[in-house]
């Protein structure tokens, strides 16, 4: 009985294939990477990639072809017989502009060419000469903050020597001779946060080739202190990069854009938005989208081309164009502008757009997959409703996820959505939905004495959706440029004193809003003079001083003060304190020039060992009150760690650092006494030298740009073969995650298999000792990949119900014999025939279709298999035998009557 049923069941499954082996090899990918570089007047050296697939089949050769512009392609060689991935093309004509592609040959056959790679001939076209580089130039030093100094420079004007590899950066400070801060960098820039403020330093660096290294480029000096902060220009911003217009339906497109490149102006605060239709001009769309950067145009025309530019706002202007972006409106035939945020630490959240194209059917639900590996996902959720949105909880924080989704129709379903990811970590929040306030309104700005002006502003229209939770003041003397008084007052008080003035000397003002999202555009500017005959136009006094200030250490290298609030307000409310500190004898120097309201401050990242004192006065409208109680505290001393034994003379301070390296590196017996005193550290460790790079970077100036954010580049290298090949030839032995300091994905996860599978190449497989053949190769051939979801519908009924019982599996051991017969050669002339592949695929997607009734039974259940196989088997001959049949009997009859 049960041989009798399968048989009739193996109707169905002939023309779909369900095997439960892998498939065979194949012709391998194109090479990748090609780069073409003119070495002399008349030869070019050529350079490739391996492809990723080799096909499961050795690459045993390469093929190579040539044209001279404007000719057709020529076979250069054949088959290179090697799997070398370099080729000198010599005895060339000068001045000639030469194009090659190259493809690569396996067992199986030849692959598609690669990209093209071209190089022109000239008479300049040479080697480089065996020198030592030029000395950097233009080297500059800023203090960043009172513990950092950034260092930039430019790199040396060309000698024809190779090419420079990376650069040494010594410093000393005050009379002490210089030391190397960094032996061997790829970058134009560097951050030294090994100083300590109030110390000068002065630095040098240094070019390095092949050859050797440069000379010394010019010195350059700075000195950091309790003030030092980043530089804020008044610069309007850069252009925003990136922007994308896509269709998502025939009368809608999504914007999506980066945010500028910083260039140390104000924050960017809104983008505003132009659109074109057709040739004609531009219009504005939207004067300040806010921080957003994604807009919906609506209610567009499918025939019209809609042409877009995006501007960046800050509190000084309006940023140049971005590079325009144009979309038509059209269907969707997939789920679209697929998003995942993650939003805890253990949850994703996906959001997307329904295909607008379902051909009159209901969208019934969606089917959201996980990725396991390239091309293979696994069902996470199937929804039952037309909504757009998913959480996917209960992952692993530091993760990285990523998803696809595609509809299901109340027949059939869509093709995949582009893949989103996300990664799940301890600082994931849902995305803030407020912006920033608007701007603070109506500043004026009065002289209340000879040397003291008063501020006064009104609130923001709009605090943003969140409480403003202080002010950022700027200044500016007479027609100098602005700067930051007040980085945030740390108040909602409307109001500042600036005391301390020269008079006769004018001060302009503006001021800022901030909330928890960020910084507003500025205020309107107001101006000052304080006179001899300034008078405060308010009654009132100073403060008394604060009373009770005391000090306590809440870490070794940290001080909290506390104190109470004046006894006296002098008649209005305080608005603030002056916070002063001095270390041992010195003169004090203002921590904060108006803290808020609060009466405690935390005074951090102090010296070992050092006794401070501190002072606070109170600050009203009128002015600032006279100091507080003098309060002095000692820090812990905090010992400098040494990784040495202290062994008395070693290393001597007065010997080169290398002389030691140089002795360990060639005296055996040396090495011997190191080792066995040091056995935790290196010899660089103990004499103070940096571990030399094993695989210096190539460098290549201004890349990779520190002000721009390091996923821009791995984006560009994932998405552009062109970017991919310069890079990979110019840090062969490096990766883009290296290079440009981005986190590297994390290494693919594979979900566990069933009993009886095993993972190949990130596919559970059927373990099976009797069972013969490949994939499921007329419904791959038919569906253009193994990894289409029908494929793996077809491959999840075998797996999970027809191989789930005893009956089922001795089944598909016949079944297999049979197939792998015949299956082989339908699926050849499928892919050489595109017509009759469709009409494969016309014929087997009802029978596919039918199949959705074996996923009813339960996993291993003998009788639910045969039941529903039944019912499957009725069905197709139903659709392929008895309907035709009763159709051609009636056509018949008609004829003949």
């Amino acid at each position: 009985m049960n041989l009798a049923i399968f048989a009739l069941l193996a109707f169905g499954l002939l023309a779909l294939g369900l095997s439960a082996s892998v498939y065979a090899a194949s012709e391998p990918d194109p090479p990748k990477n090609l780069l073409a570089d003119d070495v002399s007047p008349t030869a070019i050296d050529l350079y490739w990639s391996a492809p990723n697939d080799d096909g499961d089949s050795p690459i045993t050769g390469y093929k190579i072809e040539f044209k001279i512009v404007p000719d057709g392609y020529n076979v250069l060689v054949a088959n290179t017989g090697s799997n070398s991935t370099f080729y000198f093309h010599s005895g060339l004509q000068t001045g000639k502009t030469y194009v090659y592609r190259i493809s690569a040959i396996n067992a199986i056959g030849t692959s598609l060419p690669s990209s093209e790679a071209v190089a022109t001939t000239s008479t300049s076209s040479s080697p480089p000469q065996h020198v030592p580089p030029n000395p950097p130039t233009d080297l500059t030093a800023n203090d960043m903050s009172p513990t950092q100094i950034d260092l930039t420079w430019k790199k040396p004007s060309a000698n024809n020597g190779p090419q420079v590899t990376g650069y040494k950066l010594e410093k000393k400070s005050n009379s002490t001779s210089y030391s190397v801060l960094v032996n061997n960098t790829a970058s134009t820039s560097y951050s030294d946060t090994s100083v300590v403020t109030g110390t000068t330093y002065t630095y040098r660096v240094f070019a390095i080739n092949s050859v050797g290294i440069s000379n010394s480029s010019a010195t350059v000096s700075a000195s950091t202190s309790e003030a030092s902060a980043p530089p804020v220009e008044e610069l309007a911003p850069n252009s925003p990069s990136g922007l994308s217009a896509l269709p998502v339906s025939p009368s809608e497109i999504t914007l999506s854009w980066n945010k500028p490149a910083s260039n140390n102006g104000p924050p960017v605060t809104g983008y505003k938005i132009e659109v074109k239709s057709g040739t004609g001009s531009y219009n504005v769309l939207a004067d300040d989208n806010g921080p957003k950067r994604f807009f919906k145009h609506t209610g567009l025309n499918t025939d019209t081309k809609y042409t877009y530019r995006v501007y960046a706002i800050n509190s000084v202007g309006l940023s140049s164009a971005s590079p325009e972006s144009t979309a038509q409106p059209k269907h969707t035939f997939v789920p679209t502008q697929l998003i995942a945020t993650d939003v805890s630490p253990t949850q994703i959240d996906l959001e997307w757009q329904a295909p607008s194209q379902t051909y009159g059917q209901s969208i019934v639900g969606y089917t959201i997959q996980e990725k396991i590996t390239t091309g293979v996902y696994q069902t996470i959720e199937q929804t039952s409703d037309k909504n757009t949105r998913y959480s996917v909880t209960g992952l692993e924080t530091d993760k990285t996820y990523t998803f696809v989704v595609f509809a299901r129709y109340s027949l059939g379903s869509s093709d995949l959505s582009a893949e989103a990811s996300a990664t799940p970590t301890s600082a994931s929040k849902p995305p803030v939905t407020d912006t920033v306030p608007s701007p603070p309104r109506n500043l004026k700005a009065a002289a209340s004495s000879p040397i003291q002006i008063d501020l006064t502003w009104d609130a923001p229209i709009n605090n943003g959706g969140t409480d403003v939770t202080g002010y950022r003041i700027d200044a500016k003397v007479g027609a100098g440029s602005y700067f930051t008084l007040v980085q945030n007052t740390e108040s909602s008080v409307r109001a500042f004193s600036h005391p301390e003035r020269e008079p006769g000397t004018s001060y302009t003002y503006k001021v800022y809003a901030i909330n928890s999202v960020g910084t507003s555009a500025a205020s309107n500017s107001a101006t000052a003079t304080p006179s001899s005959s300034s008078i405060p136009k308010i009654s009132g006094t100073t403060p008394s001083p604060p009373t009770a200030l005391e000090a306590v250490l809440s870490s070794p290298n940290q001080v909290t003060l506390t104190w109470k609030v004046p006894t006296i307000d002098g008649g209005t409310e305080i608005t603030g304190y002056k916070i002063e500190s001095k270390t041992g004898s010195g003169a004090f120097v203002m921590l904060s020039q108006n803290a808020g309201t609060k009466t405690n401050y935390t005074h951090s990242d102090l010296k070992s060992s050092t006794t401070y004192s501190y002072r606070v006065s109170a600050v009203n409208v009128i002015g600032t009150s006279n100091p507080s109680n003098l309060v002095t505290i000692t820090t812990e001393f905090i010992p400098n760690p040494d990784p040495t034994k202290r062994i008395p003379g070693f290393p001597d301070p007065t010997k080169d650092p290398q002389y030691y390296v140089e002795r360990y590196q060639n005296e055996p017996e040396y090495k011997a006494w190191f080792d066995e005193n040091f056995p935790d550290f290196t010899i660089y460790e103990v004499v103070g030298l940096p571990e030399p790079s094993t695989d210096p970077l190539t460098v290549i100036p201004g890349f990779p740009d520190p002000e721009v954010d390091p996923q821009y580049y791995v984006d560009r290298y994932n998405e552009e073969e062109s970017y991919k090949a310069w890079f990979d030839k110019n840090f062969p032995n490096h990766t883009i995650y290296d290079v440009v300091g981005a986190e590297p994905p994390p290494e693919p996860e594979f979900g566990v298999c069933g009993p009886q599978t095993t993972l190949i190449n990130g596919t559970c497989e059927k373990i099976s000792d009797n069972t013969a053949g490949g994939g499921c190769l007329i419904a791959t051939a038919a569906y253009g990949t193994e990894m289409a979801h029908q494929v793996q519908f077809l491959r999840e009924v075998r797996d999970n119900t027809l191989l789930s019982t005893e009956s089922g599996t001795s089944f598909m051991t016949g079944f297999n014999g049979i197939y792998y017969s015949f299956s082989p050669t339908i699926a050849d002339w499928e892919r050489e025939n595109p017509a009759f592949r469709e009409a494969v695929k016309a014929f087997i997607t009802p029978m596919v279709s039918t199949l959705s009734i074996m996923t009813l039974a339960d996993q291993g259940s003998e009788e639910q298999v045969l039941l529903l196989g039944i019912s499957v088997i009725a069905l197709n001959l139903g659709m392929y035998i008895a309907a035709p049949a009763v159709v051609a009997i009636k056509v018949r009859k008609h004829i003949l009557s």
